[in-house]
């Protein structure tokens, strides 16, 4: 989606499209519907009985003359056999409305929670789906994309709101529909001209009390405004005091500051008023309405024109019609609330990464005469790293990289395996643009060992094996070996077979980065990417490590971001990097006799650490 601001009408798009993503488990989803659904008639019925009992129970009990006109039986008999039981006298008649009350509300319980049930594991495989959806696309994007910081809680968010969206719509949105007509129908089928008043009185009551509660919100959230406007005021003279006792406005500004706090407690003492007087008058209007409703239903029974039990029917539906009322009203904001989650869900889903492959790549094959980078520009995050950069590694050379920022160099080593393509300028593998390179295969013949040194969850050998279906064991050995990273694993308490990373052991910076490079190498790539690590060692884990990627390097081409002077003085060829261009490069020996610029980072630098922070 290109549009940073969408419409309401947009954002429910994306909404009914999050809806539409994921391909519901059918059986989950359609008994979710049904028991949400079936579940409405119990609490009809359970009202029905109710109402019958407690009319007939008043018409027969009641003192002196108060029900002699209202009659036994207003309105036409709806069940016999409600009739019947209520007809029944003596004890049992209490014990079968019981029984059969506690049966309503116990098939109630069950239907609720099924279809509660049901749309929840709905809903919770929407989330799944749509988590992984934005992870793939985030392990699309690649890493140089402009992915936010927040991405995974972001993510979390906007599917979480979707997820609750689902089951209302899914749970509570059938049943409270279903509810509502059902006991509309039965109010229809006792009294028609009653029940379309009660229709009338509950909507109005309804409309009132949103309308009281609509203004009262309004009126907080101005004063609400205001009070923000005060304390910004407030702020801003808490940030020039310096100035202002250095020009001796003291005393005025203690004046402003306490006119300032007046105000604010006024702002939000009134803010709290019109909340409460907007819930306040919401009461008062629909309890009116609510009032009128009754001395108008006992002005027909009275009359006879309704019968005493369709009264107390309809009476005792109202605190039902109510609760299905705010049912909708819930689902309605758990909707808004979750198009705006999949507007942003989607924002991200919709992005197109920048890196490509075109129909019909090129599988480069192992690098055989070089890699040349001409005239290449690369911008992230509005910033030129690297400008008019060109430089040509030949087959089997060992090229450090020098000077520069870490951010400069490591755009740099990304494009080589096409973590992101250049804004201008063109990188060629043996002659051929990496653009028109297979990414998987270009990316299976370079060895990337660049920060972060990543250990996910898993053993050791899984880390270096990387789930590449071609290696055993029995090269992961190998590899651990060269590396010296044996020497740490003999350590663990299961040796390779020790799970560390997420949810295992944690590994010291150094084994981290002979995981790292034995990853790297245990596939023989022809092309070896390395960053040298910034980690302080010992004289004896320095060599450990030195040997190490000397072994690594043997027989590749090497492009090094280098960091100390003895790898840097084991290498072929140096370029030197200055805002994001080529400033020098040749050999270590011609560079200190012929670049001043260079002979300052050496002489500056001789500790080792010779990049950029």
């Amino acid at each position: 989606m290109e549009a940073t601001n969408p419409s309401a009408e947009s954002a429910q798009a994306m909404y009914r499209r999050a809806m539409r993503f994921v391909e519901f488990e059918p059986w989950p989803q359609r008994f979710a519907i049904v028991l949400s659904s079936l579940a409405a008639i119990p609490v009809v019925l359970s009202i029905l009985v109710l109402s019958r009992t407690v009319s007939l129970w008043l018409d027969s009990t009641a003192p002196g003359n108060l029900f002699r006109h209202w009659g036994r039986h207003g309105g036409p008999v709806v069940w016999p056999v409600i009739d019947r039981l209520a007809d029944e006298s003596g004890p049992n008649q209490l014990i079968a409305v019981v029984i059969m009350v506690a049966g309503l509300g116990f098939s109630w319980a069950i239907l609720y929670w099924l279809g509660e049930w049901f749309a929840g594991r709905a809903a919770a495989r929407t989330g799944e789906r749509l988590r992984l959806a934005g992870f793939h696309q985030a392990m699309r994007l690649g890493a140089l994309s402009p992915l936010p910081d927040d991405l995974a809680p972001s993510l979390d968010r906007g599917v979480e709101a979707v997820q609750v969206a689902l089951r209302r719509s899914l749970a509570g949105l059938p049943r409270a529909v279903t509810g509502l007509f059902l006991a509309l129908a039965m109010a229809l089928v006792l009294s028609p001209w009653f029940a379309l008043l009660s229709i009338s009185a509950t909507c109005l009551a309804w409309s009132l009390a949103k309308a009281c509660l609509a203004v009262g919100r309004a009126r907080s959230k101005a004063e609400e405004r205001q009070l923000a406007e005060s304390l910004g005021r407030l702020g801003k003279i808490v940030h020039d005091i310096p100035a202002i006792k250095a020009q001796g406005l003291e005393s005025l500004a203690r004046d402003i500051i306490d006119g300032e706090l007046a105000a604010s407690a006024a702002h939000q003492a009134a803010q709290r008023g019109f909340s409460t007087m907007g819930r306040a008058a919401a009461t008062l209007a629909a309890g009116g309405v609510l009032i009128g409703w009754l001395f108008a239903g006992f002005h027909l029974v009275e009359s006879g024109r309704i019968g005493l039990a369709d009264l107390v029917f309809l009476g005792m539906c109202q605190p039902a019609l109510a609760h299905w009322f705010v049912g909708l009203s819930r689902s309605r904001e758990a909707d808004r609330r979750a198009s705006s989650a999949a507007r942003g869900l989607f924002q991200f889903l919709d992005q197109r990464g920048k890196v490509r492959q075109v129909p019909g790549a090129h599988s480069p094959g192992p690098l055989s005469q070089g890699l040349e980078f001409d005239h290449v520009n690369v911008r992230s995050a509005g910033k030129t790293l690297l400008r008019d950069f060109s430089m040509v590694v030949p087959a089997k050379a060992k090229v450090a990289l020098v000077g520069g920022t870490c951010q400069e160099k490591r755009a740099l080593l990304g494009l080589v395996a096409r973590l992101a393509d250049p804004e201008k300028g063109e990188i060629r593998w043996d002659g051929i643009s990496l653009k028109l390179c297979g990414i998987e295969p270009l990316r299976a013949a370079t060895g990337w060992v660049v920060a972060p040194f990543v250990v996910v969850g898993g053993t050791v050998g899984e880390n270096i094996l990387a789930g590449r279906e071609k290696l055993t064991e029995a090269d992961a050995d190998a590899v651990s070996r060269a590396t010296h990273l044996d020497r740490f694993t003999r350590a663990l308490p299961e040796g390779k077979s020790t799970r560390v990373g997420h949810g295992g052991a944690e590994l010291p910076p150094l084994a981290a980065y002979l995981v790292a490079l034995s990853r790297a190498i245990v596939g023989n790539p022809s092309l070896l990417v390395v960053e040298e690590p910034d980690i302080e060692t010992s004289e004896d884990d320095r060599a450990l490590l030195d040997d190490a990627l000397l072994r690594a390097f043997e027989e590749r081409t090497v492009l090094l971001a280098a960091r100390t002077l003895r790898m840097i003085a084991s290498c072929d060829a140096v370029v030197m990097i200055d805002h994001g261009s080529v400033a020098a490069h040749g050999s270590h020996a011609d560079l200190m006799a012929k670049s001043a610029m260079y002979r300052d980072l050496v002489h500056r630098d001789l500790s080792g650490s010779l990049s950029g922070k």
